[in-house]
């Protein structure tokens, strides 16, 4: 598995999205779930959508390593 560092910011956001309905989540319920895994209120919804779209840079390395770490 690659390393979101790794990875283009789009390849990321595709990773995330992926990984987000293979777990049968929303985008706040994995907003949820990086939230706590963090430890800090970051991620919102809305902000979730748009790391999915690419907008903002995409997705960041850390968020994808997270819902990883988490979801695994």
């Amino acid at each position: 598995m690659t390393h979101p560092t790794n990875m283009p910011p789009e390849a990321r956001s595709a990773a995330l999205k992926r990984l987000r309905v293979h777990h049968a989540l929303s985008q706040a319920e994995l907003a949820d779930v990086l939230c706590i895994a963090a430890g800090s209120e970051q991620a919102k919804r809305n902000r979730v959508s748009r790391w999915e779209r690419g907008e903002d840079g995409g997705c960041p390395a850390w968020a994808l390593q997270l819902a990883r770490l988490a979801l695994t």
